[in-house]
């Protein structure tokens, strides 16, 4: 991951008041689009992204 869950949370909590339940979406860190060679690949307006969470 670009940064760790320590500094996400830390700039998050900031801006917001975080609360019990509260869903924090950080991305896949073994498909970062920035580091793919040799073009970046970056969501677009006509993405999709599917989140799931299992119970």
């Amino acid at each position: 991951m670009v940064f760790n869950v320590y500094e996400i949370v830390h700039h998050l909590s900031r801006v917001m008041t975080l609360e019990p339940c509260h869903i924090i979406a950080t991305g896949t860190p073994a498909g970062v689009g920035f580091v793919v060679k040799p073009e970046p690949k970056f969501l677009k307006l006509e993405s999709t992204v599917r989140i799931e969470i299992d119970e």
